[in-house]
């Protein structure tokens, strides 16, 4: 196995064309993840297979009465203030609307729908999320859709990871898209 195309979870990487898409000055990270640096609080994410590029904001709780709840920051993707930072150990939880007709939120995430089929054709799909000083970049692995009433927040991984989140079907919203990601580098 070639340790210079180690990634995270022992997979190896032949293609060095997966890396073509990455800019001049990335840093592949190599298994462990020990001894990371402490990572500042995420501010803008990227993915431009699907044209995102989007501002982010810590996410909110909000009173509802007999219960409370995250709220979703309008026009741009929440981040849950406590899961880790970008490249920090463990799962980082990020959420954004797919479309909002009636409350006027935003469509941040309108089309994180079409990484599955993308995911497909193509295993070199990459989250970008950047700090004050740093972008980390994560690879998508896998997506799932599970009911709303399913979603658990884990924070917990040996791996820094990135899950996106969006309601899904279109109207219905009954279901969540879930998209998952691993650190590969940073630059």
């Amino acid at each position: 196995m070639n340790d210079d195309n180690d990634l995270i979870g022992g997979e190896n990487v032949d293609d060095t064309d997966l890396y073509e898409k990455l800019p001049d000055n990335f840093k592949l990270y190599k298994k462990p993840f020990i001894n990371l640096p402490k990572t500042a609080l995420p501010t803008k994410i990227v993915i431009s297979e699907i044209g995102l590029n989007s501002k982010i904001s810590d996410l909110e709780i909000v009173d509802l009465n007999s219960s409370s709840s995250y709220e979703t920051p309008k026009n741009i993707v929440g981040h849950i203030p406590e899961s880790v930072n970008p490249g920090g150990v463990g799962k980082s939880w990020y959420f954004g609307h797919l479309e909002s007709f009636i409350k006027k939120e935003g469509n941040v995430f309108h089309m994180l729908p079409k990484i599955p089929e993308l995911l497909k054709q193509d295993s070199s799909l990459f989250v970008h999320i950047s700090t004050d000083k740093k972008t980390y970049v994560y690879q998508i692995y896998k997506t799932e859709v599970i009911p709303k009433e399913e979603l658990y927040l884990d924070l917990k991984s040996d791996t820094p990871e990135v899950i996106l989140v969006t309601c899904v079907p279109s109207l219905l919203y009954h279901s969540r898209l879930l998209v998952h990601s691993r650190l590969i580098g940073m630059y």
